[in-house]
């Protein structure tokens, strides 16, 4: 199921990004459409101002008489092409233009922010009698230090918006040739034509999201189930895992009971039946829990007892030695009037996972299991020892989190499914109890609080 999901969730960001590109490229289009269309209105607008009102085209004809004016000084050489330039650079009619233009702007555009410029491309004159032609000015591209009016302090970002090329003739003479170029600047153009096209960028954003949202829910989905399946594949593993003790004991109880059946002295096999008879009923219990599958939830029901303490730890051992192969298990009690109210079948269980880890993760050649029960202010303590390797401070953190197993490099030096030390956890503090991993020397030792 992982590789699975694996591929569903490649395949998915592949289909997102190419969704995406598609979305990019159909925005884009409108964009550009949009951008189109914001010019054209520019052109149509100015169109209206020079053709609509004849105090404009009498400020601007204004021009034709100071070019004739200034081709009269060059002609009678009392000024040269470089002071030509700058004498319409810096012409005085433009101080009547730029104020009525500025005005004539605000009317058709009041919510924008507008500056224009028109610049003096190319200038070509011809003497008296319309022959001999000189260019005083010829540019490839227009440039803001030739501007004739405007308020414009660059060209760059400016619209244009139109282009007169015009040839002046006076009693069939031919007088002079010029070229000039309208720009129209607004300041946030690319905001307004993004204003201009809000449902479509709002629109493709939502379905992107729609699309990441639906993606990311099912990915979510399906990584919960996954984990409820695996919670549940690992529970009914663990539950087998705890069927192998009471069915080792019961094994071995067994052979016990043969081996001394006929003899005299069978007061050490009634010892055998009533271990069987518990082992027997543990194993009832433990079938009763996965059809419950007390444990999917993490929530257990209890049915408390009032035990005494170390005659109740003295019998788990006792059970617990007959699958001992190797190793001693020693019990030691501060109060032997100690009582604890828990419930027997789970808190049994919780007390031989302990004892289980603590043999299973002991490579030594002599195991050791301390167990000593103490009374403190108000909480029975229980503590469990082993004299093993020990848990390094980097795994200590996480022994108790749900399917968490220590190893060394990518090794585990045992089996398991690393849920032993969680359910032991749950079930402690079902009790209302603690348990944690004290620090030592050597070895491991763990604690069990429950409240009196």
């Amino acid at each position: 199921m992982k590789r699975k999901i694996i591929i569903l969730t490649i395949t998915s960001l592949i289909a997102i990004a190419v969704l995406s590109s598609i979305e990019y490229y159909l925005v884009k289009t409108s964009y550009d459409y949009k951008v189109q269309e914001f010019r054209k209105e520019l052109d149509r607008q100015y169109g209206k101002i020079i053709a609509d009102f004849s105090y404009t085209d009498s400020l601007i004809s204004n021009l034709d008489t100071l070019y004739g004016a200034l081709k009269f000084k060059y002609l009678n050489e009392e000024i040269d092409k470089k002071e030509f330039i700058s004498e319409i650079s810096n012409n005085e009619i433009k101080k009547l233009i730029d104020p009525h233009l500025d005005k004539e702007f605000e009317k058709l555009f009041p919510d924008m922010n507008i500056n224009f410029a028109q610049t003096l491309d190319m200038l070509v004159v011809y003497d008296k009698n319309g022959q001999n032609p000189d260019t005083i000015l010829y540019q490839p591209g227009p440039k803001i230090e030739h501007m004739v009016f405007g308020t414009l302090t660059s060209l760059k970002d400016a619209f244009k918006v139109g282009t007169n090329t015009g040839k002046i003739s006076t009693n069939g003479i031919r007088d002079r040739l010029t070229k000039h170029t309208f720009f129209i600047s607004i300041r946030n153009w690319e905001f307004i034509v993004l204003r201009r096209m809000a449902f479509i960028l709002i629109a493709a954003v939502l379905s992107i999201l729609t699309v990441i949202f639906i993606f990311v829910y099912t990915l979510r989905s399906l990584i919960q189930q996954k984990k409820l399946t695996d919670i549940q594949t690992d529970f009914i593993n663990n539950i087998t895992h705890e069927f192998k003790t009471p069915l080792a004991t019961l094994g071995l109880a067994t052979a016990t009971l043969k081996k001394q059946q006929g003899q005299e002295n069978f007061s050490k096999a009634n010892n055998v039946v009533n271990t069987i008879e518990r082992q027997s009923k543990r194993l009832q219990k433990l079938l009763d829990q996965i059809l419950e599958n007390s444990f999917t939830n993490n929530q257990i029901s209890l049915n408390k007892e009032e035990l005494d303490l170390e005659k109740y730890i003295g019998q788990v051992i006792s059970d617990f030695k007959l699958t001992l192969p190797k190793g001693s298990i020693n019990l030691e009690s501060c109060d032997k009037n100690a009582l604890i109210k828990v419930d027997p079948f789970y808190f049994t269980t919780a007390i031989l996972n302990l004892l289980d880890n603590a043999i299973k993760y002991n490579n030594t050649d002599k195991p050791f299991i301390g167990i000593k029960i103490s009374n403190e202010e108000n909480t029975t303590a229980i503590l469990i020892s082993d004299n093993g390797p020990g848990i390094s401070k980097d795994i200590k953190p996480h022994i108790f989190e749900k399917f968490y197993r220590g190893s060394k490099g990518n090794i585990h030096d045992s089996k398991g499914l690393g849920l032993g030390l969680f359910y032991t956890k749950t079930i402690v503090e079902a009790h209302n109890g603690t348990i944690e991993l004290l620090d030592t020397e050597s070895g491991s030792t763990f604690k069990i609080n429950i409240p009196k």
